[in-house]
C-alpha cells in the first residue's frame, strides 16, 4: 500500500494479519523482500493480530531480521527440497510482550 508520512515523504506498508496472537507466523514473498531491500527508508510492516477478537497491531521498520524470525516454506513439487532461501518465507514476531505490542508505534 502506497501511504505518505506527515512531512510528505513515500510510505510503502506491507500490512499482514492473522486471527492468531502477535507471534502467530505470517508469509511474505520474495518480491515484498526484495522491496524491503529496495526501499528501506520507505518500508514498513503493519502487523494487525487476534484480529477476529480484539484486534490489535504494531508497526516493524527494517531491518526484519531484528524483529522477526525466518524460516524458508516453498519446496520444489518434483523434489520436495527446499528451494533456496528468499523465495517464500514464513515469519513469526519476535516481540511479544513488548510495550505498545511491539516495535515503533503502536497502532491500535
Amino acid at each position: 500500500m502506497l501511504s505518505f508520512a506527515p512531512d510528505g515523504r513515500w510510505r510503502l506498508i506491507e500490512v499482514e494479519t492473522t486471527n492468531g496472537w502477535d507471534r502467530t507466523p505470517f508469509h511474505i514473498s520474495r518480491n515484498e523482500l526484495a522491496v524491503v531491500e529496495e526501499r528501506p527508508s520507505e518500508w514498513r510492516l503493519l502487523r494487525l493480530w487476534n484480529f477476529s477478537r480484539e484486534p490489535r497491531a504494531f508497526e516493524i521498520a527494517p531491518p526484519l531480521t531484528a524483529h522477526v524470525a525466518r524460516r524458508c516454506t516453498w519446496l520444489s513439487n518434483a523434489s520436495l527440497h527446499p528451494l533456496k532461501p528468499g523465495h517464500s518465507s514464513l515469519y513469526r514476531s519476535k516481540t511479544a510482550g513488548l510495550p505498545n505490542g511491539g516495535p515503533g508505534r503502536s497502532a491500535g
